[in-house]
């Protein structure tokens, strides 16, 4: 999925009774085969959520626990280390230097952070990095 698809149907995307729900009006654009797929993906990440006891925050409709030893929103509390949040759609990674950007970049070539962030959310739908300085 794109970042432009995401933007599209985020405002769409609800959360009811802690779970992911699609609430597309009667007059939109967005392709059955786009809202199939959507949909799929979100019974996914919401099984996820229920089997493993998450929380989705209403206010950024994020999820998970809030410890690296659970996987959550904050990796690692250093500085140099990323900072991970769920959404719906994927994982968004927030980088706070050039030494963490080259970091994680260098762990992608070499399979281990895609290993890591892979384990981060079910599925694997989006990743997405920021860099924060």
């Amino acid at each position: 999925m794109t970042e432009n698809q995401i933007n599209q149907l985020d405002p769409y995307v609800k959360v009811v009774n802690n779970q992911y729900v699609l609430q597309l009006p009667e007059n939109n654009n967005v392709s059955q085969s786009m809202v199939t797929e959507i949909e799929d993906e979100l019974s996914q990440v919401n099984a996820d959520i229920k089997s493993n006891g998450y929380t989705i925050k209403t206010n950024d409709k994020t999820y998970g626990a809030s410890t690296s030893a659970a996987f959550g929103v904050v990796l690692a509390k250093s500085s140099s280390n990323p900072t991970i949040k769920r959404f719906w759609w994927g994982i968004r990674v927030y980088m706070r230097n050039k030494t963490a950007v080259n970091k994680e970049i260098a762990e992608f070539k070499n399979g281990q952070a895609i290993a890591e962030f892979g384990s981060l959310v079910s599925p694997p739908v989006g990743v997405t990095l920021s860099c924060l300085f």
